[in-house]
Formats: structure tokens, sequence, C-alpha cells
């Protein structure tokens, strides 16, 4: 019996065809968070829109209060609200007063929410969320609340300038000391009475001139610190640390101390060299005192 014949078949691949895919584009998604107007360009207000108290404004009103926490609003005019409500306390804080007039200008600008609206949550500008005075003013306002640490470096930086100054000044009105004489040699009486009028006028001069003397290198550097601090200062600052931001009122004390404490850091240096500068000229200065007294 003849073996059987195996035919192989060659096994049919069906083609894979290279299609292009098409993706559904998705549906637009809102997201902008919850209590947020839609139609409200927040970012453009953040950049340009805020409420820009100027610092002289700013000085203008914390001197009003002098110490005090609150100012009496009685006898003034009362502006109410739709729901009946008084726009204005009986007595408010600096810090109520600015946050006031804040949601006032930005309410005019903008329509999306009155001072009571914001402090009711019932705002356009952030449904449900019920704003402090202290919210308000960081929100709507160029304020920022302020620390020590951060008012004492940054008034640290801003001294630079006027620092370099004194000690570049100082040092200019020491060399230009040390060009002038010294006199400190006493001017005897001559016991005629006339000649001693015009003694005791040139005994007054010479102390003058001594103590102008002794002066001078402290004038040159007090007036070239001056003069850097009132044309460098803020910009120098400003240049590394951004734009300066007024202070929410409650911490102004706060931010005073951190610069009062910068201010002493930032010149001590130069209280140890201009003690040994002066030395001799004190010297100097006193015995020629001495000298027209005695």
């Amino acid at each position: 019996m003849a073996d059987p014949v195996i035919i192989e078949t060659e096994e049919f691949v069906e083609p894979v065809v290279e299609t292009e895919e098409f993706r559904v584009p998705p549906m637009p998604v809102d997201t902008t968070p919850d209590g947020l107007d839609p139609n409200f360009d927040y970012a453009e207000f953040n950049k340009s829109g805020r409420v820009n108290f100027s610092p002289e404004y700013f000085k203008d009103i914390m001197t009003l209060y002098k110490g005090r926490k609150n100012l009496s609003n009685r006898g003034a005019r009362t502006f109410r609200n739709k729901e009946g409500q008084a726009e204005l306390p009986e007595s408010y804080s600096a810090t109520q007063a600015f946050a006031i007039q804040a949601a006032t200008e930005f309410n005019k600008k903008t329509g999306m929410g009155s001072y009571q609206e914001l402090k009711n949550g019932t705002s356009k500008f952030t449904k449900g969320l019920k704003f402090t005075d202290e919210m308000i003013l960081e929100k709507l306002t160029n304020m920022e609340e302020k620390g020590f640490l951060a008012s004492l470096g940054r008034r640290a930086v801003a001294n630079v300038p006027s620092s370099i100054a004194f000690g570049t000044g100082f040092a200019a009105g020491k060399k230009f000391q040390s060009f002038l004489p010294s006199f400190t040699q006493k001017i005897p009486m001559s016991g005629y009475r006339p000649m001693d009028a015009v003694l005791k006028t040139l005994q007054a001069g010479q102390t003058a001139y001594t103590a102008g003397r002794f002066a001078l290198p402290y004038i040159s550097g007090i007036g070239a610190s001056i003069f850097a601090n009132v044309k460098a200062a803020e910009p120098f600052s400003e240049l590394f640390l951004g734009e300066k931001k007024l202070p929410i009122p409650e911490s102004y004390p706060v931010m005073r101390r951190g610069e009062a404490a910068a201010d002493v850091l930032s010149f001590t240096p130069y209280v140890f060299f201009a003690d040994r500068a002066s030395t001799n000229m004190l010297t100097d200065y006193s015995s020629v005192l001495k000298q027209n007294v005695c």
C-alpha cells in the first residue's frame, strides 16, 4: 500500500491595513473654580486692576489715628445697601477704613461686589467666601501683611546705597579734613578792653572753626547718605525684591520695628570707624574749649 501524499497549503493571513485614527475632541470643561465669575478676568485684575493707595495717602490716614485703634463715625452720613444695612459702621479701625474705601472703588469700577457683599459672601467676585477686612486689602489693593524679618531684610537691602554713600562721604570728608590746619593754640587777652573784644571774637571763631573741622566728615557722610537714600534706596531694593507694597495697617508697627532694626544694623559698623577717626579731633576741640574758657 502506497504512503499518503501530504500536500502543504499556504495559510491565508488577512492583510492588516493601517487606518488613520480619528479622535473625537473632548467637550469643553468649565475650569473656573466654584464661586468665581467666568466672565471676569481675574488675571488681568491682579496685574493692573487693583486699587492702589499712594504712600503719602497711607501716611495721612495713619496720622489721623495717632496710635488709636478706632475712630468714631458718629454724625457722619449713613449709606445703606439694598438690604437696608448700613455701609459704614459707627466706628472703624484703620484696616477697616481702607477696606471700605477699597471695596467701594472696586465695586464702582467692576460691579463685582460692595463692602457688605464681600463681607457677607454674596459678591460676584467670590461667591460664598466671606472676606475679612485683611482679605479685602490683600485681594483688591496693593497692600500686604508685613512681618518683622521680611521688613528688616527689605530695609537692609534698601540701605545698601546709603550705607556705602555714608562711608564714601565720610572718607572724603576725612581726607579733606587732613588738609585743613588745626588752630589749637590759646588766644590770650591783652588787658586792653577794646582789643579784648576783638580777641574774644577770634576765640569764638576758633572754637567754631575747630567744631566745623571736627564735624566735616560727618556732614559729608550724612549728606551723601541722604542723597543716596532719596535717589537710589527704593529702586535698588525693587531691583532685587520687586515693587514694594504698602503694609496692612495692623502690621504697620511691626514693619516699622523691622525697618528701625535694619537701620541700626546697616550703620553700626561705621560707629567704630567714626569713633577712631574722631578721637584726635575731639582732643583738639576739648583743648580749645578749655583754653578759651580758662
